[in-house]
C-alpha cells in the first residue's frame, strides 16, 4: 500500500486521510461491526426497523426506518478518519459511494487485495 492509498478525495474537493483500525479500537469495532454494511452504504440509510413495521399501519410506515445502522456507520467513519471530525462534518463531504473505499482501507483490505492480485499473476 503506498502513502496516497490513504487518502480520498472528498466531495469539497480536499484529500483526506483514512486510518487503519487501531488494534486498542477492538472493542468499538466489534460493538458497531454488526450494526450496518460496510459494502452497501446506502443500506444503512434505508434500513427499517422491523419492530416498528409489526406495530404500525401503512400511514405511519414513513417513519419505519431505523437510524442505528446509519448511526453505527457514522462512528465507524469517524474512527476512520482518525477521530479528526465529527459525524456532522463527515456527512457533508462523503457520499455513499466513498464508504466502501473507506472501509477497505480502514479495514486493510485493499493491502489483502494486493497480496492475493500479486499471488494470482506469480501463478500464471
Amino acid at each position: 500500500m503506498t502513502e496516497t492509498d490513504n487518502f480520498i478525495k472528498c466531495r469539497d474537493g480536499k484529500d483526506r486521510e483514512i486510518f487503519p483500525a487501531m488494534i486498542k479500537d477492538r472493542k468499538r469495532i466489534q460493538h458497531f461491526i454488526v450494526k450496518f454494511r460496510t459494502d452497501m452504504a446506502i443500506l444503512n440509510l434505508l434500513s427499517l426497523d422491523l419492530a416498528k413495521m409489526a406495530e404500525i399501519d401503512e400511514k405511519e410506515a414513513e417513519s419505519a426506518f431505523s437510524d442505528e445502522p446509519y448511526n453505527a456507520m457514522m462512528e465507524m467513519l469517524v474512527m476512520a478518519f482518525g477521530n479528526k471530525y465529527t459525524a456532522e462534518e463527515i456527512e457533508q463531504w462523503v457520499d455513499v459511494a466513498m464508504i466502501p473505499k473507506i472501509f477497505d482501507v480502514f479495514f486493510a483490505v485493499s493491502g489483502y487485495k494486493d497480496a492475493t492480485k500479486k499471488k494470482t499473476s506469480k501463478g500464471k
